[in-house]
């Protein structure tokens, strides 16, 4: 964003304003960024301010992914304006998804990779409308970061990975798989956060610490990719990535990358010209070997993914197109508007759960049958699924709405399924007794089986007991129940007979 804005500034008559709508949670370096490459950025501290400083600009631009905060913003009594929605997701696969409100809420609605661009929601347009309101910008990286770039002499075999070390993002299985890698000299150098450390604890119990180099966040990446050979970047399958700043820097640098075909990677590198595109972990590991053993075949993929970088990635090559879409919108008057009826409910969306389900667009429909039903098989079904979620889902979604609508009991329940997930039974059990107070959620029985599980794992036996009770009594046909109650009353040892990942006792 503050590239692309830094470029555009000097490339034509346009100049940026960084308008924060979180200022708790702003980042001061980012700040610090935006004001050295010549941005301004008046500090609007409630809602009123924002909208006076959009009042001011001739075009409001959302740098746009999921987060209920912007949620709120786009609901609110915005002044009329020329919006345009920069969409910095994949945009395709839940929770971080171009929804249909969004499209037509906006004047303009600009994919940050051509993978956005292909969303169904942008794609379901008529032919015109797509012509006419919708493009696609790559979001660029500042090449400028890299001058001076030069390789460096180096002993070991180096695979690098920057960026999010959280399997919100990364491959789950990151440090085994590179763990497999058959490469005398290999050396794996990580730098990001959030979970480095514990990654670091990882590779030291499988006894290949001493390959593995985590550094944290690294603010010059210039000198990490001074020493690469291979840019390894295996991402989770529902990865949200878009157009990826650090790839765009590692291809620009002349390094290899070999990537799973996940989200927008896929339209970044392709496979045997501009790096490897792998669709497993065998493969992957296969992948890093064979460039190891062909050291000519490393040099002209580099090569290739280099020019191709300096044609069609970084912020220099693409604000002037973001230009374009400026003058487009200028001939534009700027306009009222408010926010779309719900696809799902056909009215407006009021509480926190359905604005949550209106930002999934029915790409995860267990939450809108969780949400629903009375029936309490299909509930279990439904809570299943939503329990199995991804951590992206759970953290970046469930977690984060939750925490902006405290009250809500549907949010209450699936936060709970969230730390039930994630093994944090105390709190898994703490939401289901706020979601049982509440005494306002569809078939309120299953919280009572949630509640006795998470209470068991914890070995709370006396509420996993009394939350039993009314349980069996309702529905003595229950038998996974009923079992786990006659266990409870003969005071036998919880963990020698009923193992939660046992079939008897999961959500089915």
């Amino acid at each position: 964003m503050i590239a692309t804005a830094k470029y555009s500034a000097k490339a034509g008559p346009f100049s940026h304003s960084l308008v924060m709508i979180d200022l708790a949670h702003s980042d001061g370096a980012a700040a610090k960024l935006a004001l050295d490459e010549g941005l301004t950025l008046p500090i609007a501290r409630n809602w009123e301010e924002i909208h006076r400083e959009m009042e001011k600009a001739d075009i409001v631009q959302v740098n746009w992914w999921q987060h209920p905060e912007l949620d709120r913003f786009l609901r609110g009594n915005l002044p009329p304006a020329r919006m345009l929605g920069w969409f910095h997701v994949a945009g395709d696969r839940a929770p971080q998804v171009v929804t249909r409100q969004l499209v037509s809420y906006f004047d303009f609605v600009l994919g940050g990779s051509t993978y956005t661009h292909e969303s169904p929601s942008i794609q379901s347009l008529s032919e015109s409308e797509r012509k006419d309101r919708t493009g696609y910008v790559i979001g660029g990286a500042d090449f400028a970061r890299l001058e001076g770039f030069t390789p460096s002499e180096h002993r070991t075999f180096n695979v690098g990975y920057i960026g999010t070390v959280n399997p919100i993002k990364m491959h789950p299985n990151f440090v085994r798989m590179h763990s497999g890698i058959n490469i005398p000299d290999a050396q794996f150098i990580v730098c990001g956060g959030d979970l480095h450390k514990q990654l670091a604890d990882e590779a030291r119990a499988m006894g290949d610490g001493a390959r593995f180099d985590f550094r944290g966040y690294v603010n010059d990446i210039r000198p990490v990719l001074e020493v690469l050979d291979v840019y390894g970047y295996p991402l989770c399958e529902d990865t949200y990535a878009a157009s990826e700043l650090n790839l765009q820097e590692a291809m620009f640098a002349g390094i290899v990358p070999v990537v799973f075909p996940y989200g927008g990677i896929r339209r970044l590198v392709e496979h045997q010209k501009t790096g490897l595109v792998v669709n497993s972990e065998l493969e992957y590991q296969q992948a890093v070997e064979w460039l190891y053993r062909n050291p000519e075949e490393r040099r002209r993929l580099g090569a290739a993914a280099k020019e191709y970088a300096a044609r069609f990635y970084g912020a220099e090559v693409n604000a002037p197109l973001m230009n374009n879409v400026y003058s487009r919108m200028m001939k534009q008057p700027k306009r009222a508007r408010s926010w779309p009826d719900s696809f799902i409910f056909k009215r407006p969306s009021t509480s926190g759960a359905e604005i949550f389900l209106d930002s999934l667009d029915s790409l995860a429909p267990e939450f809108e049958v969780s949400h629903r039903t009375v029936d309490f098989a299909e509930a279990l079904k439904a809570d299943n699924n939503i329990l199995h979620s991804s951590a992206l889902m759970r953290t970046t979604a469930i977690l984060s709405y939750a925490g902006s609508y405290p009250e809500d009991v549907h949010l209450q329940l699936w936060t709970g399924l969230a730390h039930f997930s994630s093994g944090r039974f105390s709190s898994a059990a703490e939401r289901f007794v706020s979601a049982l107070s509440s005494g306002s959620l569809n078939c309120p029985i299953r919280l009572y089986w949630y509640l006795a599980l998470a209470a068991s794992a914890c070995e709370d036996f006396a509420t996993a007991q009394a939350a039993l009770e009314p349980l069996v009594l309702t529905l003595p046909q229950f038998i996974p129940g009923m079992e786990l109650l006659r266990i409870l009353e003969t005071k036998s040892p919880i963990w020698s007979n009923c193992d939660l990942e046992h079939p008897e006792y999961r959500f089915r």
